[in-house]
């Protein structure tokens, strides 16, 4: 892995997570303890006040109706809420627990450096190699100084600011571990040259495959057209699903991109995304299904649900296949995750959905108010194909870019 991509790393180091940890035969690098109670107590007064709201949020959840479409979109709705909510309280009780309780110290172990990070009986280990550390020194601070190095392309600190006397003494330290090291005899790096005319365009390869898949995919509703009668409600809901199949990926994409970082920024995706995706059904369904001037009362809503989804397996399955087909051969295969940050990520799957479903519903509109012709319901499939294809290619452009060194 080259070094830009280590840069990208949220952790450089190798991570353990143990609950015994034997120290024996190291040498220990003695880093202060900041006082936190004050802080301790505003967020664990903080976390009190989000967990009674959570609570309220919680227990008012369980008293949705789920006999109409709007309900249940509803509960769906004030569900993704409270996830987001609950991240927020788990955060703050997770940062009153480290005001209280958290410890660190460092350590030299043969050929490592250990920062131990300590919340009662649990230690996370942050593992460098000596001989990887570069340029170990402190920050030019007057009576302070916090020790920072140069690891795997990005700067490590260690620890908090410490006396300044103190932490020169564990620079020193460290840099003697690391003049007594047996130098490794490894054959220098070589990278790889790369001909000009052999390096693969945006769309070519991967692009194409994936591209080929995609097509087929959106073909289906083609044929949900001419062979069985689909009409312009069937082909909104198809749509609606498909961005439910790009949010499912994008969490796949974000726990590749950030690994730990999924546990915490996977809920808020999903929270927010989620309650978008609830409006926004409830949007579709009573444009387009039900219709905002029908009267007399709604049909049960499992059997509109029955009604909406079965009858659209088929293309769903085949959105979720094409979809895996990029995420694999694209993203993992071609390695497209290289460079991309969280935020990028995030961000994805509501640019994509925004601009392609504004477009389809003010597309779908005018063929609603014709009487949804034939010819009219397979432009529509088509402008979404030819959308698809641009959004597509648009992305393994952005890929190619981020993976430039």
């Amino acid at each position: 892995m080259s070094q830009a991509v280590e840069s990208r790393k949220l952790f450089p180091g190798r991570i353990r997570i143990r609950l015994k940890d034997d120290p024996g035969g190291s040498v220990c690098l003695a880093l202060p303890r900041e006082k936190s109670v004050p802080l301790a107590i505003m967020f664990g007064g903080m976390f009190v006040i989000f967990a009674s709201i959570d609570f309220i949020n919680i227990r008012r959840l369980f008293e949705h109706q789920s006999d109409t479409i709007a309900s249940i979109a509803g509960m769906f709705f004030d569900g993704f809420w409270v996830l987001v909510w609950t991240v927020a309280v788990l955060f703050l009780l997770g940062a009153t627990l480290l005001t209280l309780f958290f410890r660190e110290e460092a350590r030299i172990a043969s050929d490592l450096l250990i920062h131990v990070a300590r919340l009662g009986p649990l230690r996370v280990l942050s593992e460098y190699e000596l001989a990887r550390i570069r340029n170990a020194r402190v920050d030019p601070e007057k009576k302070f100084g916090r020790i920072r190095f140069d690891y795997a392309g990005r700067t490590v600190s260690l620890g908090n600011a410490m006396d300044r006397e103190a932490a020169e003494r564990h620079v020193k330290a460290i840099a003697g571990a690391i003049g007594g090291l047996v130098p490794a005899t490894e054959p220098p790096a070589i990278e790889p040259v790369r001909p000009a005319n052999l390096v693969s365009p945006p769309a070519a390869a991967g692009g194409y495959l994936s591209a080929a898949f995609l097509v087929v995919a959106n073909l289906v509703p083609v044929a949900g057209v001419l062979l069985f009668g689909w009409n312009v409600a069937d082909l909104m809901v198809l749509f609606w699903a498909e961005n439910v199949v790009i949010g499912v990926y994008a969490l796949l994409k974000m726990a590749v991109i950030s690994r730990w970082g999924v546990f915490f920024m996977g809920p808020l995706f999903l929270g927010h995304y989620g309650a978008f995706m609830a409006i926004h059904f409830m949007f579709v369904y009573y444009l387009f299904v039900r219709g905002f001037l029908t009267t007399g009362p709604e049909p049960a809503a499992a059997t509109a649900l029955e009604g909406l989804f079965v009858p659209l397996w088929p293309a769903i399955l085949a959105l979720f296949v094409s979809h895996g087909v990029s995420f694999f051969y694209n993203f993992l295969g071609r390695r497209e995750y290289v460079g991309r940050t969280m935020r990028q990520q995030t961000a994805e799957p509501y640019q994509r959905m925004v601009l392609l479903h504004f477009t389809l519903i003010f597309g779908a509109i005018p063929v609603l108010v014709m009487g949804q012709p034939l010819l009219a319901l397979l432009v529509l499939v088509v402008l979404k194909i030819v959308m698809d294809l641009r959004a597509h290619l648009k992305e393994r452009e952005a890929a190619t870019r981020n993976r430039a060194p």
